[in-house]
């Protein structure tokens, strides 16, 4: 899923159709790609508790 929450409207959050996780669509590849990207540039998380 992606979710996004309008910065003017806060209180709404728009969630999408999954996604096939065999899809083989350019544009869903990308996505992949990029959140595996984000995922390996910013993988520290401090621990909170």
């Amino acid at each position: 899923w992606f979710i996004r929450r309008p910065e003017e409207t806060p209180s709404l959050i728009y969630i999408s159709q999954t996604l096939p996780v065999r899809s083989i669509s350019p544009p869903v590849l990308k996505t992949y790609a990029y959140l595996t990207t984000l995922a390996i540039d910013n993988y520290y998380s401090p621990n909170t508790m």
